[in-house]
């Protein structure tokens, strides 16, 4: 009887250690794949960001004053309305225009504009 009672230890003792495995690389996977997939959206966003900063420029270069929206440059068929007027995080493009300068930002993950994880970029449109 004494090594039935080892043997059921031993088998918990592995089961336990196996189900603690499992649980570590569960954890381990889903933070690995959550990693893959912000860098997949911060890529994507930095493409379409600078796709709207070109279109953007274009449109400043054509118009004497004003900045243009996101559905102004729609609207004017300067893009595309399968480009993407949201960002891969669901929340607005802004643009803004200030002097010879246009910028394009994205708030990120987080939603939040001015913070860490915000995609910005500004060319001159008069380049």
């Amino acid at each position: 009887m004494r090594r039935r009672s080892n043997g059921f230890v031993l088998t918990r003792g592995r089961l336990t250690v196996g189900a603690a495995a499992a649980l570590a690389l569960l954890v381990t996977g889903s933070w690995w794949l959550g990693s893959r997939a912000e860098d997949h959206a911060s890529k994507t966003a930095l493409s379409q960001a600078e796709r709207l900063l070109d279109a953007a420029s274009e449109w400043k270069r054509g118009h004497a004053s004003g900045c243009p929206s996101v559905s102004q440059l729609i609207a004017d068929r300067v893009i595309e309305r399968k480009s993407a007027s949201d960002d891969p995080w669901g929340g607005r493009y802004h643009i803004m225009c200030r002097d010879n300068e246009v910028q394009v930002r994205s708030a990120g993950g987080d939603g939040r504009l001015r913070t860490d994880d915000d995609i910005s970029l500004a060319a001159d449109w008069k380049s």
